[in-house]
């Protein structure tokens, strides 16, 4: 399937630490209480390494998650965020002059 391919890629580009971390908690299914005395950190500790790893993994996975969802949303989002980007630009040309 072409989410779990994309998921196997972005766990590939994680430091092998943050990708086994990823691999216990969502794969194997351990909590942090479970993991932190496996590798000698405390679960808080766990919890801020996969919170981390996660916001590493998240523009890769936004990314392929677009690709695999068509054009037609990104484009409905992009017209709406190019609006946008347009009316904060005027506001800010209004605010510099």
């Amino acid at each position: 399937e072409p989410r779990t391919r994309a998921l196997k890629g972005c766990l590939g580009k994680l430091a092998p630490k943050a990708a086994d971390l990823i691999r216990r908690r969502y794969h194997l299914g351990e909590m942090p209480e479970v993991i932190a005395p496996a590798i000698g950190w405390t679960p808080n500790s766990v919890r801020v390494a996969l919170t981390r790893a996660s916001l590493v993994m998240l523009p890769m996975t936004t990314k392929s998650r677009g690709s695999m969802e068509g054009t037609r949303r990104r484009e409905r989002a992009g017209s709406f965020w190019s609006a946008r980007r347009r009316d904060d630009d005027e506001d800010e040309d209004e605010r510099l002059e």
